[in-house]
């Protein structure tokens, strides 16, 4: 995660990104995995969209958030292999 992120991020709200992250990846095959992940939070609903394929998911949260959008971006290299970036659209 950005900086930005880990010091603004509510904790409950990385932790429910990290969740739904890692049940998408449980549930998907390589192609059915955008490595660009949208969730958009407004009161208590998030919602996890991808591009490609696309695909839409609305989960309830358990408590009341102001409206902000994260991104999560798989990135890749030799010494870590794969990883997820957290981020908000402004630290891109």
């Amino acid at each position: 995660m950005t900086k930005n992120v880990y010091e603004n991020l509510d904790l409950r709200i990385v932790a429910e990104v990290i969740h739904l992250l890692k049940r998408k990846i449980r549930k998907s095959s390589e192609e059915n995995l955008d490595k660009f992940q949208i969730f958009e939070v407004e009161n208590n609903k998030m919602i996890r969209r991808q591009e490609e394929p696309e695909e839409v998911e609305e989960h309830t949260l358990n408590d009341k958030f102001r409206k902000m959008n994260i991104w999560a971006v798989q990135g890749s290299d030799e010494s870590q292999g794969r990883y997820w970036t957290i981020m908000f659209p402004e630290d891109y």
